[in-house]
């Protein structure tokens, strides 16, 4: 997907993005207490979005923390964090792939289940190298297979609108093929490790406003006014028997994968 296509999504979501469940919020929680982190050291965040899922000041409010995003409107709902004075906290919009900063001037970089979003993975990963300080870490959360109760959904949303995603589905749950394009862009010291989540909906609203709030929306924006209220109440009717049932529940997969800037 283009640049400004991605952007343009984002900024449409921003005041609501990962917030009718604590979604991505857990998966980055979980990727900075894996990572070395301590007060004092400058950190940037690529693809803050709108830093609903920022665990940081909690964890080091002592932290200097530069967040990147490529939604203006996801940095400017990030501003109006009453934690962000707190983190001395900096909000740029910039692409991943051309970073606005000078060489060696980061402590530690991570990205969370932003990964696929790069048209040229080493290419980002040689710019986090070039900003970062010899012995920085740079840890990534990759969310790769997940299971659900919903499969109604995409099988109802393809009787409304072809299903046909601007970008490819990327082989997330490869983390040799990560792993190689780190080591290539002068990235060492891997450690890995895998995770599993399951997240269970409160009620078919909430399960509906966290469709509605992600990137699978996309899909159904393409309907017309008339087309969405009748794809909205085919699945509400479809996902009201299955709450009765056996609730709706999500179970994804990550990978977190730490490396360390190289010498050479």
């Amino acid at each position: 997907m283009l640049y400004k296509d991605v952007a343009a999504f984002f900024d449409k979501v921003a005041l609501t993005y990962d917030q009718s469940i604590p979604f991505f919020s857990r998966f980055s929680h979980h990727l900075l207490t894996n990572m070395a982190l301590a007060d004092g050291m400058s950190v940037l965040d690529i693809g803050t979005g709108n830093a609903s899922f920022l665990p940081l000041p909690l964890l080091f409010p002592k932290i200097s923390l530069t967040g990147i995003d490529v939604s203006h409107r996801m940095l400017q709902v990030a501003q109006l964090r009453p934690f962000a004075p707190l983190l001395s906290a900096r909000f740029v919009q910039s692409d991943a792939h051309a970073l606005p900063f000078q060489d060696n001037i980061f402590d530690a970089v991570y990205a969370c289940s932003v990964w696929p979003f790069f048209s040229d993975q080493r290419r980002v990963a040689s710019e986090v190298r070039r900003v970062c300080k010899v012995g920085a870490e740079f840890s990534l959360c990759l969310l790769s297979s997940s299971h659900h109760n919903w499969g109604f959904f995409n099988t109802t949303l393809n009787t409304y609108v072809a299903l046909t995603p601007s970008i490819p589905p990327p082989p997330l749950s490869e983390e040799a093929r990560v792993i190689d394009c780190l080591r290539s862009a002068g990235w060492d010291n891997f450690v890995t490790s895998k995770e599993d989540f399951t997240f269970h909906f409160e009620s078919v609203d909430q399960w509906w406003q966290w469709q509605c709030a992600h990137y699978g929306r996309r899909h159904f924006d393409k309907l017309s006014d008339q087309m969405f209220q009748r794809f909205k109440n085919d699945i509400y009717a479809k996902a009201s028997v299955v709450f009765q049932d056996e609730g709706l529940w999500l179970k994804q997969n990550l990978i977190l994968v730490r490396s360390k800037k190289a010498l050479h």
